[in-house]
């Protein structure tokens, strides 16, 4: 995403050569513990980048913290240039749910939840890609009785699980559900059978030995590292995470390869572009959008 950033600044201030830019990077945990902060202090951004859903954009909505962007979406044809889908994320009602509502922001890039793994370790280990969730436990159980902890996971960091329950939960899931929970289109009965088997299926993983005797004493990044520095063969994680893989994983062939392979079948998320309350003049700041 850095490469991204800095070639959409060069091609923003080819553009605009009259506008200075002043550009600050922070981590996917400094955006979700100060944006609030941020923006509800006297030095806020004319745009920044946010983390959608109903407890980030949502509430930022709501609050009057950022600008509704429906007439400007209209004038400059964002509204037909971005499909309904992609919209979703960026459309929040008067009570800050996701789904509907006024345009708050523009997604800039879609996330998917995989599985990367070490080839040469499972190359070691006689190992295939597994296609099933019997199979994926089956490689986990084999890694296991070697003694080799099958997937990283930082627990400290609070959201990671939330991540393996919901690849487990959607073998069971179907769309309906989905919308209901992400969307609330509908009730949801927490006790249902797909959030019934995630849990279950989590809880066995974790008591069979899947992420080693700590995962909730490593924070995210460690575990991240611990897959680069080859010391675990999976991680469960997004494809966010793909890059910083790419450049500095050196001594062993890696892959990836989705868990949940059923209706609804992989976890996908958006970052996206908001703008402030600065910008309401619908200045430079929507340009850049």
């Amino acid at each position: 995403m850095g490469i991204a950033w800095d070639d959409a600044l060069k091609d923003f201030q080819a553009a605009h050569p009259d506008v200075k830019v002043e550009f600050e990077r922070k981590t996917f945990e400094q955006m979700v513990q100060t944006g609030k902060m941020i923006l509800n202090s006297n030095d806020v951004p004319d745009v920044m980048e946010i983390n959608k859903g109903n407890a980030t954009i949502g509430l930022y909505a709501k609050e009057g913290l950022l600008t509704n962007l429906d007439e400007v979406a209209a004038e400059r044809g964002w509204d037909a240039m971005l499909s309904p889908s992609i919209q979703t994320t960026a459309r929040y009602n008067d009570q800050g749910i996701m789904g509907e509502g006024s345009l708050f922001g523009i997604p800039n890039y879609g996330e998917y939840v995989m599985v990367y793994y070490n080839k040469d370790m499972f190359d070691q280990y006689g190992l295939q890609v597994p296609t099933t969730l019997e199979e994926f436990n089956a490689v986990a159980d084999k890694f296991v009785a070697e003694g080799v902890a099958p997937l990283a996971l930082g627990a400290a960091s609070g959201w990671p699980p939330s991540h393996n329950w919901q690849e487990l939960m959607l073998y069971k899931a179907d769309r309906d559900l989905i919308n209901n929970f992400q969307f609330l289109t509908g009730d949801v009965d927490f006790q249902n059978e797909a959030f019934t088997f995630g849990a279950e299926q989590f809880a066995e993983q974790a008591k069979k030995g899947y992420f080693g005797d700590n995962a909730n004493g490593i924070i995210y990044d460690d575990a991240n590292a611990a897959f680069v520095q080859g010391k675990v063969p999976m991680n469960l994680t997004g494809s966010w995470a793909f890059g910083g893989f790419a450049t500095k994983i050196k001594d062993f062939d890696w892959g990836i390869f989705p868990h949940a392979r059923q209706v609804a079948r992989n976890r996908f998320r958006r970052q996206q572009l908001d703008c402030s309350g600065q910008c309401q003049e619908q200045g430079s700041g929507v340009r850049f959008h």
